[in-house]
């Protein structure tokens, strides 16, 4: 009996595992000014057909700016776009067309703009950004594409503007001072 049992749940757990499979791009490239190119509701179309492969953009001083992942005319696996400079600007993540994982973006000086969670197309988890002279700018906290628990914003000397949280879609706390009024006015 004990063995019966044991082959039973090594099979469910075999089959109840999801696989993930990683999809292999084809290695095709075409350029974004290509004259076969159009774009069908969400589907990338190149030559009547659903592209698979990888698009990029060059610039007129042949700097690339943009190599983003496609397979059947969604995006697929990582989008990397460039500054002219060649810094990097955006890292971002797709499956099936979807934003999933680490999304980061750059300012133009190097120093982080943001980083984000995805899971399938929506934010979820912890989403911070930052000013372009690198302090805090938001600290806001994600559940399946809605705030969720405690969201904070400063100003671009460090000053906390917002400080609430979210508790099944109600704000609570201070969720921000217009222009007009002081911090010290409110209390």
């Amino acid at each position: 009996m004990p063995k019966f049992f044991l082959i039973h749940i090594t099979i469910f757990f075999i089959f109840s595992c999801e696989k993930s499979s990683i999809i292999e791009i084809p290695n095709n490239v075409i350029f974004s000014n290509n004259i076969h190119l159009s774009i069908d509701g969400k589907f990338l179309i190149y030559k009547n057909k659903k592209f698979s492969g990888y698009l990029e953009e060059i610039s007129s001083n042949n700097i690339k700016l943009s190599r983003i992942g496609y397979y059947n005319g969604r995006k697929e696996g990582i989008e990397k776009i460039w500054y002219d400079n060649n810094k990097i600007s955006e890292i971002r993540f797709y499956r099936k067309g979807k934003k999933v994982g680490v999304h980061e973006l750059f300012w133009d000086n190097g120093n982080k703009k943001m980083i984000a969670y995805f899971k399938n197309g929506e934010h979820n988890g912890e989403m911070t950004q930052w000013h372009k002279n690198g302090k805090i700018y938001k600290k806001f906290n994600y559940k399946n594409g809605f705030e969720e628990g405690n969201q904070k914003i400063w100003n671009d000397k460090g000053n906390l503007k917002a400080n609430y949280d979210v508790i099944q879609g109600r704000r609570y706390g201070l969720t921000g001072i217009k222009n007009c009024k002081s911090v010290n006015n409110v209390y």
